[in-house]
Formats: structure tokens, sequence, C-alpha cells
């Protein structure tokens, strides 16, 4: 596999490092907007939880009481279904809530491996090697773009995937809105004994195939397999409406439908939504602390450049740039989300900001009293 080498100079460097400048602002404008975004979120979805807690009904699934209209029901039954799903182009059939098709290919996967190096004067040298596998892909992958020819892929994948969906779905006497089979995706494998099967395709063991018939696949084979949502044990919170069961809005205008597979009382249900709520909140603080610190990064970059005169100087400034920006926006980090927080929650959001004033004073009072040391 060839390598392709590039040298870039000490003041190509230091402009771009520059010109990156209001691009590192931007990041670091962003990051601070997702974590305000994100806590008002977490606020708005956890009231809303709330909301559904203390008005939710736990009704039978077998008869409809009309007590309950427009209320936010839990229900659990068996999801059945009249609809049989086709795939008209294999002739698949199933009586189920969603019929798949998933078709992959084997392709080409390009990989590019790079390490750069610095050299004395500010320069560096960089080093990018293509790396090729071959992988069984449900999306087309381009070749069009790869830095080495001999590794071409198909530029068109036929059949393509596909999925039906139940128009009629009951749960015993009820009925479930869109909204509600539109949620049911827990997809189980369909196995395939009869298919009808165009030129070129044949059955394996419940896998339609195209290609070569060895042991091992070639480029442009493909295999289809089918899933389903089977018909089976459903739980759901929804607002009753007649029969149907649709998304319940509260007062502060959320609509909100929860449907999950297998039997769960409604605070099961509730306390797995919070659950997730909490791990969404908890990768977007991440999320918008890492892109604060590599806009703070990028904002301080030229000093690392700078450096770069001589690498083991321009290394040893980026790593104290990297260590203070990570230090720094966890610190801000932290005040924005408890101040995000004090409006709707105070006992949660004055300790996070405490916290975070706490950790800056410690990091003054250490960083005063190794001068002293120095000193």
């Amino acid at each position: 596999m060839a390598s392709t080498v590039t040298t870039q100079s000490w003041g190509s460097r230091l402009m771009d490092s520059l010109k990156n400048i209001v691009f590192g602002f931007v990041i670091f404008g962003l990051g601070i907007w997702l974590l305000w975004w994100n806590e008002h979120r977490a606020v708005r979805d956890y009231k809303e939880i709330n909301d559904v807690r203390n008005n939710v009904v736990s009704v039978s699934s077998d008869s409809i009481s009309p007590m309950n209209e427009g209320l936010p029901v839990h229900v659990s039954g068996k999801a059945r279904t009249p609809d049989v799903l086709k795939d008209k182009f294999f002739e698949v059939e199933a009586n189920a809530i969603r019929l798949r098709r998933k078709v992959e290919m084997y392709q080409w996967k390009e990989r590019i491996e790079s390490s750069t190096k610095k050299k004395v004067g500010g320069g560096t040298e960089t080093t990018e090697t293509p790396v090729y596998e071959k992988i069984w892909s449900e999306q087309l992958i381009s070749s069009q773009n790869f830095r080495e020819t001999g590794h071409e892929n198909p530029s068109v994948m036929q059949p393509e995937g596909w999925t039906d969906v139940a128009e009629t779905v009951t749960l015993d006497s009820f009925t479930l809105s869109q909204d509600a089979v539109q949620k049911l995706r827990a997809y189980e494998p369909y196995p395939v004994h009869r298919a009808t099967l165009p030129e070129g395709a044949r059955l394996e063991d419940s896998v339609i195939k195209y290609g070569s018939n060895g042991a091992a696949p070639e480029i442009g084979d493909k295999r289809v397999t089918f899933q389903i949502v089977p018909q089976g044990p459903v739980s759901i919170i929804a607002a009753q409406m007649g029969s149907e069961l649709v998304p319940w809005v509260s007062s502060r205008g959320q609509g909100y439908i929860r449907v999950q597979t297998g039997s769960h009382t409604a605070e099961e249900m509730l306390t797995q939504a919070e659950s997730e709520i909490r791990m969404l909140t908890w990768l977007l603080r991440a999320g918008g602390w890492l892109l604060m610190s590599f806009g703070m990064i990028t904002v301080l970059m030229p000093l690392s450049v700078l450096g770069d005169v001589l690498p083991f100087l321009g290394s040893l400034i980026g790593g104290g740039i990297k260590f203070f920006s990570f230090l720094t926006c966890a610190v801000l980090a932290l005040l924005i989300i408890g101040i995000a927080w004090i409006a709707s929650r105070p006992l949660v959001g004055i300790p996070v900001v405490a916290a975070g004033g706490g950790l800056v004073v410690w990091l003054v009072l250490r960083a005063k009293k190794k001068k002293e040391v120095v000193a």
C-alpha cells in the first residue's frame, strides 16, 4: 500500500492555527449552548415524566371505561394485527407488526492511517497510508474517492432495504395509534423457507444470496435476510381517546407516549424512561464539555505552534494547553449546569454551582501554594 508523505512549514502551520481561532470560538460557544439547552431539556423531560406519573391510571386491556377518556392510561396486553405484510419483490409474507428486508453487500472500505512527526524549525511531516478491508454493509460505499485503484465497489445496490408496517394493531380491546405502532421496533429474525427468487439469486439457510457460490464471499455479493416485529405482549402509556391509544398532551403541551415490548408496570416503564433521560443528559454533558475543550484548545493552539521551533518545547506547551483547557472547561461546565438548574430545582443547582466554585478556589490556592514554594 502506497503511503503519501506531505510536509508543512512552520509559517504555514502558524497561519493555519491563527485562522482557526475564529472556528475555535464558534466551537466553544456551541459547547456552552449545548450544555445550557441540554439541562433545560432534561428539566422539561423530568417534569413531563412527573406529570404522567401523577395522572396515569392502570387499566385492564379487556374493556374500555369512558371514565378514563382523555387520561393517560397504562395498559398491558397482547398486540395483534390482522394485516399480512408482503414483500412483493421476493413474495415473502408475514402476519406481523413490522416486516423488514435487510440487504447487505460485500464491499471495500477505506481507512486512512495517519502519523505526524514534528521537525526542528517548527515544520511537520505527515504520512498517510490507506488501508482496505472487506465488509458486509447495508449502505452503498462509494469507491470513487479511494486513494488507490483496484478497490472498486459496485455503484448500485439492487434490491434495496425495505420495511412495511401494519396499519391496524390492537391491544385486546384497544387500538394502537400509528404513533404507538412506530415505537414497536424490537425486531426478530424471520426464517424464510420459500421465496420467489430473481435470476441470479438462491436461498440458503433462510438467506437469499447473490453472487459467488464459494465459501468466501466476493466484492459485489449480496445477502438478503428478513426480520419482523412479532405479535406479542406489549405495555403502553398513552391517552385513551375512545378505543384508540394516542399521545397524551399534558398541561405543558407535550405529547407523551411510551411503548415497550413485554409486560411492565407503569412505574417500571417510567423509571426506565427516567434512566434513559439520565443517560442522554450525561452523554450530552460530556459532548458539551468536549466541544468547549476542543474550542479552547483551538484558540490557544498558536502558542503550541510557536513553541514547535523546538519540537519538545511545542509538545510541552501543547500538553499544558490541553490540560488547562480540559480542566477549565470542566469547571465552566459545572457552573453552566448548576445555573441552568437553579431556576427550576435550586436544591440541585446550588450544590453544583458551589462545587464548581469550590473547584476554582482549590485550583487558585493550589497554584498560589506552588508559587510560594518555588519562590
